[in-house]
């Protein structure tokens, strides 16, 4: 009989982390935000955000904008800790996971990205794409590979923005890096892995080009591979043991491709199940070693894409819950709605400033400018009657959020 899911210790887990890290992730000091991210999106996942309480919650969303590198060209972007400070300046680059982690940890915190310098960022992104479509982490130089491009699609997607990235060239990497198994490397002439077959299916996904340049014999040879990793839970490679982690990379491939329901979930579970510390929580990478943030999160993204009760669904391509994506789709709702509403107010003041012919004016058979430039004079009751109308018109018009594609012509969207 399988243990039950030991959520109240895995909740603690996460707590713990954002509290004080133990000493044995030293190492992963530089990526303080990826770690804060595996444990503020772990709560998420438990439903246990609340957890940690609105002070927290502020905190940490402080400390995540206080590693954005602002204004800097090419070098923009979130860095993974403050262990490089403003002073040295020079020394500081924004890396492709981080800002991305960095954002969604914003969005799973409930904030709206009003501090984000968006324009900077996505000139970041377009610095590290390479000639050949991949993208480095840094543009300081490092190593290129998928896991950077997913980390760029999912960036430009939360931005709403892809003008930094060259799409076609992107495809292109991808489609070069399709090994003879239907699968996909971390580069073109690499062998097959899960974690680079979920970075490249979710970047052509987050593209909205997954049908478009995969055939539909290429995709059920992509999903025979993926189903054919499960040994119980799943293995990247074949030839490998199961690996927590990827219940989560082959699970939300097999999502993306919507055979989901083609593997076992009932073995899944079991083996994940079997690799949790029921005594201090986490989920580790076998059930015979230690459990650490990334096999814990990992874990728990792929009993929630088992549908376990208790925990939040994720959403399978930007690896967050929906509850946060649906935050996302909501503030891009808002910001689209107000920069719409921009961008009609001043078309209507540009109309409204050339002025309209009062109701006095067209009787006496005259023209008279009522607007700017106008010759400040007592106005008539029926010019206040005009005037009032000319307003109501225009708050009417911003209301019911009109796009002014000529000063003679309004079209509603």
């Amino acid at each position: 009989m399988s243990p039950e899911l030991a959520k109240k210790k895995h909740t603690k887990y996460f707590q713990r982390l954002l509290q004080l890290m133990p000493s044995r992730l030293a190492e992963s000091d530089s990526t303080r935000a990826v770690i804060a991210f595996f444990a503020i999106s772990g709560l998420d996942v438990l439903d246990s955000l609340d957890e940690i309480g609105d002070s927290m919650k502020a905190d940490a969303v402080d400390w995540i904008y206080k590693l954005q590198i602002v204004g800097a060209g090419p070098c923009s972007g979130f860095q993974g800790s403050t262990t490089i400070p403003k002073e040295a300046s020079k020394y500081q680059c924004g890396h492709l996971a981080t800002t991305y982690t960095g954002l969604v940890t914003l969005l799973i915190l409930g904030d709206n990205l009003d501090r984000v310098d968006r324009k900077s960022i996505i000139e970041g992104v377009r610095a590290c794409q390479n000639p050949d479509g991949s993208f480095q982490a840094i543009v300081m130089g490092y190593e290129s590979d998928m896991r950077f491009l997913y980390c760029a699609c999912c960036v430009s997607a939360i931005l709403d923005d892809w003008s930094g990235i060259n799409k076609a060239s992107a495809i292109d990497y991808i489609l070069r890096s399709i090994s003879y198994d239907g699968a996909i490397g971390q580069g073109p002439g690499l062998e097959s892995h899960g974690g680079s077959t979920f970075c490249a299916i979710a970047s052509l996904f987050l593209m909205n080009e997954l049908h478009n340049v995969l055939t539909e014999e290429h995709l059920n040879r992509l999903r025979r591979w993926c189903l054919m990793r499960q040994d119980g839970g799943f293995n990247g490679r074949p030839g490998k043991p199961s690996d927590t982690c990827y219940s989560f990379w082959i699970g939300a491939t097999l999502q993306l491709l919507d055979v989901g329901s083609l593997s076992d979930p009932d073995a899944n579970k079991a083996f994940l199940l079997q690799t949790q510390d029921i005594l201090v929580g986490g989920f580790a990478k076998f059930d015979n070693c230690s459990p650490d943030p990334l096999h814990t999160y990992l874990g728990l993204c792929g009993l929630s894409l088992l549908g376990e009760p208790g925990l939040n669904s994720i959403n399978a391509a930007l690896n967050i819950t929906e509850r946060a994506y649906r935050h996302l789709q909501e503030e891009g709702t808002i910001k689209r709605t107000l920069s719409q509403k921009r961008k009609t107010e001043e078309a209507l003041r540009a109309l409204f400033s050339k002025g309209t012919t009062s109701p006095s004016a067209e009787r006496e058979g005259t023209l008279t400018v009522v607007g700017v430039g106008s010759q400040p004079r007592p106005k008539t009751s029926s010019e206040v009657a005009w005037g009032t109308a000319v307003m109501e018109l225009q708050s009417w018009l911003l209301y019911h959020l009109v796009a002014v594609t000529d000063c003679n012509q309004v079209a509603f969207i």
